[in-house]
This record gives structure tokens, C-alpha cells and sequence, in this order.
């Protein structure tokens, strides 16, 4: 879908950034957290007028939070996997 997406005109921009929010949680659940980051991130080059803004305020907003507790979870495994290699 993404892909398809990402071929129309500007006016679906918020089919293109609701698709970053999908694939973004599908990471966290299984806690890719780089990739994760990088598809919340990737949203907000779709904002490209206030109607989408409006539109997706929820979306928007939850991925900002999603993007927070995937730090943490990047974090927290990077330093599990510290303390694993500790002798």
C-alpha cells in the first residue's frame, strides 16, 4: 500500500503518513525500535498542508509517543546486551 501510496499526487500525503504510523507500530511490537524511530519520523515529511495536519492530529501525536517508549526500548536493549557480554 505504501508503495502505491507514495506514487499519487500531494493530496495523499495523509494516506502516505497514516501507512508510516502502521508499519511504525507493527516495529514496536516487535521491538525494532531503530526501524521503529525511523517510520515515526518518516510521517512528518507528509505534512505538507493543515488539512493533513488536522486530519491526523491523533496519529501524529501517538507516533510522537510511540517514538519515546521505542528510545527507551533501544535503550534498555542496548544496555541488556552490554550487561550480557560482561564476564
Amino acid at each position: 500500500v505504501l508503495n502505491k501510496a507514495e506514487t499519487y499526487p500531494d493530496e495523499y500525503h495523509g494516506t502516505i503518513a497514516f501507512c508510516h504510523f502502521g508499519i511504525a507500530k507493527a516495529d514496536f511490537a516487535t521491538e525494532q525500535y531503530a526501524e521503529c524511530i525511523l517510520e515515526c519520523d518518516l510521517m512528518k515529511n507528509y505534512q505538507s498542508d493543515e488539512s493533513c495536519k488536522k486530519a491526523l492530529e491523533k496519529y501524529f501525536s501517538e507516533a510522537e509517543t510511540l517514538k519515546k517508549k521505542a528510545l527507551a526500548g533501544k535503550k534498555n536493549k542496548l544496555q541488556g546486551s552490554v550487561a550480557t557480554k560482561k564476564p
